[in-house]
C-alpha cells in the first residue's frame, strides 16, 4: 500500500513524498529524452539528464522493501559505476601510459603535453558517458520509486500514452507536412514516418515497443473489469458500460501505434517486431492459468479451437496476416532493395578494428574516429557512417573484449527477473511476457542498427523494462 495512515510521524511520511517527487522527475526526464529528436545533442542530453539524475538521487533515499527489487537496483548501479570507472580510465591520458593506443606513439612528437590513452579520442569517450548513464539511472530509479503494481502500471499507462502521441504526431506529420521534422525542414527519409526522431529505423523500434506497452495496458484494463470475455461482451454487458470508453480508447491507440509503425517502412524494425510477436502471442494464448486467457482470448479463440496447438497457430497466423496486410510498403522495400550491402562493409571494417584492439578497445564512443582508418576501398564512399549499425559490434570495438561478459551478465539478470514473473505472477503474467518480447525486439534490431544508442529510445526501453521487472518481482521468492 502506498497510502499512509493519519498520524504517522514525519520520519515515516518523508519517503512517500520523496517517491512522488521522484516519480514526477521520471516522467519529466522521459519527456525530455524523447521529444527533442531523441536527445541527439549535448543540450538535450543535459535537459533529460538533470531530472533523471535527481530522480536517481531521491531513489537512493527510499530503497525498495522488496529484496529482489533491491538486489536488481544494486546490480544496475554497480554495473553503471563499473562502466563509468572503466570508461574514465580509457580516457585517462598521461605520459608513459603502458596501455595507450598505438596511435599516440605516432602522434607523440606532435602534441603537447605528451601522453597517451587507451581511447583514440579521450574527449569523445568522456562525452559519450552522457549517452550511457541516463538509461541505467532511469532503470534503477524506477525500480525503487515505482515499487508496487499500481505505480508500475501507472508508468506503463504513461508510456502507452506517450507512444500513442508519438504515433499520432508522426501520422499527422507524414500526411500534412511530409517535408518537416518538428519545426525544421526534413532532409532525409522523405516518405517514411519518423515522428520526432530523425531515423525511421529508430522510430520503428520505438513504435514496435510502444505497441507492446499499449498491449500490456489493454490487458490490465480488461482484467480489471472482472467480467469474463470483456471484448466479446463489451457492448452487450451493461456492467461494462463504465469501461467502454477507456477500452475503446486504448484499442484505438494500439491500432494507431501499429499504423504509424508500418508507415516507418523500416525493414529491420518490422522483422524484429514480427519476431517478437511470434514469441509473445503463443505465450499469451498458452497461459491457461492467467486471467488473460479467461478474459481476452477465451471468446476469440476457445470457440474456434479445442487445443492449445491450434490456438497458438491461430495467434501466429494473425500476426503474419497483420504484417502482410499493413506492412506492404516495408515488404516491398525489402523485396526491391534487399539487404543494405554497404552495412556488410561497415561490419567487416569494424570487426577488423576490433581484432586489432580486442583487449581494451579503442575507447567508448570513438567509432567515428577509428572507422576511417579501417574503411575498405570497396565501401560506398558517398555515405558517411557515424555508427557501426550493430550495437554489439560497436560495443566490442569501444570497450574491448570486456563488453561480452558485461552483455551476457546483463541479459542473464534481466531475463531471469522476467522469468520469475512468468512463474510467480498469475493475473499479471502477461507483463513479463511483454517485457521479454521487448527485450527480443531491441536485441534483434540492435544487430542491424543503432536504435539503443539513441538516448530517447534507450530511456523508453529502460522505463518499460523497469516497470515490467517491478511487476515480475513483486512476488518473487524471498
Amino acid at each position: 500500500m502506498e497510502s499512509r495512515s493519519v498520524g504517522l510521524p514525519l520520519a515515516l511520511e518523508g519517503p512517500s513524498r520523496l517517491k512522488l517527487i521522484g516519480r514526477g522527475l521520471v516522467y519529466l526526464g522521459l519527456l525530455a529524452a524523447v521529444l527533442p529528436k531523441g536527445s541527439p545533442n549535448a543540450i538535450a542530453l543535459l535537459a533529460c539528464g538533470l531530472p533523471i539524475g535527481l530522480a536517481a538521487l531521491l531513489a537512493s533515499m527510499v530503497p525498495s522493501r522488496n529484496p529482489a527489487i533491491a538486489a536488481t537496483v544494486h546490480y544496475s548501479m554497480a554495473l553503471i559505476i563499473g562502466l563509468v570507472i572503466y570508461i574514465l580510465l580509457q580516457s585517462w591520458q598521461f605520459p608513459g601510459n603502458p596501455f595507450a593506443h598505438a596511435i599516440w606513439t605516432e602522434m607523440g612528437p606532435l602534441i603537447e603535453p605528451a601522453g597517451g590513452a587507451v581511447s583514440v579520442e579521450p574527449s569523445a569517450t568522456r562525452l559519450a558517458l552522457f549517452n550511457l548513464v541516463p538509461p541505467f539511472l532511469l532503470y534503477a530509479a524506477i525500480l525503487a520509486l515505482f515499487d508496487s503494481d499500481r505505480a508500475a502500471f501507472r508508468l506503463i499507462a504513461f508510456l502507452a500514452v506517450l507512444g500513442g502521441c508519438f504515433a499520432l504526431f508522426g501520422v499527422v506529420q507524414i500526411v500534412w507536412a511530409p517535408h518537416s521534422l518538428m519545426f525544421f525542414p526534413k532532409q532525409f527519409y522523405i516518405g517514411s514516418l519518423t515522428s520526432v526522431f530523425v531515423n525511421p529505423n529508430t522510430a520503428g523500434t520505438f513504435l514496435g515497443l510502444a505497441s507492446l506497452v499499449a498491449l500490456s495496458w489493454l490487458l490490465r484494463t480488461l482484467g480489471d473489469t472482472g467480467v469474463a470475455e470483456p471484448l466479446k461482451n463489451l457492448f452487450s454487458d451493461e456492467t461494462l458500460r463504465p469501461w467502454r470508453g477507456r477500452i475503446c480508447a486504448i484499442c484505438l491507440m494500439f491500432g494507431l501505434v501499429l499504423l504509424a509503425f508500418f508507415l516507418t517502412k523500416s525493414r529491420g524494425a518490422m522483422l524484429a517486431t514480427l519476431a517478437s510477436y511470434m514469441v509473445v502471442m503463443p505465450l499469451l494464448t498458452s497461459g491457461s492459468r492467467s486471467s488473460l486467457r479467461r478474459g481476452l482470448f477465451k471468446g476469440a479463440l476457445a470457440d474456434l479451437t479445442h487445443s492449445r496447438a491450434a490456438g497458438i497457430a491461430i495467434a501466429l497466423g494473425g500476426v503474419v496476416l497483420v504484417s502482410v496486410l499493413f506492412g506492404t510498403q516495408a515488404l516491398y522495400r525489402l523485396e526491391r532493395q534487399g539487404v543494405d550491402v554497404a552495412r556488410f562493409c561497415v561490419y567487416a571494417a569494424s570487426w577488423h578494428a576490433f581484432a586489432d584492439n580486442w583487449l581494451l578497445g579503442t575507447g567508448f564512443g570513438t567509432f567515428q574516429s577509428i572507422f576511417p582508418s579501417y574503411r575498405l576501398p570497396d565501401c560506398d564512399i558517398s555515405r558517411v557512417f557515424e555508427r557501426a549499425h550493430n550495437f554489439y559490434l560497436e560495443g566490442m570495438l569501444g570497450l574491448g573484449i570486456g563488453f561480452i561478459p558485461i552483455a551476457i551478465l546483463t541479459y542473464w539478470h534481466v531475463i531471469s527477473n522476467l522469468l520469475v514473473g512468468l512463474r510467480t505472477r498469475r493475473k499479471y503474467r502477461f507483463v513479463a511476457i511483454a517485457g521479454l518480447g521487448g527485450v527480443l525486439l531491441v536485441t534483434l534490431h540492435g544487430l542491424v542498427d543503432f536504435s539503443l544508442q539513441i538516448p530517447g529510445m534507450a530511456a523508453y526501453f529502460a522505463s518499460f523494462l523497469a516497470a515490467s521487472t517491478v511487476i515480475a518481482l513483486r512476488r518473487a521468492p524471498r
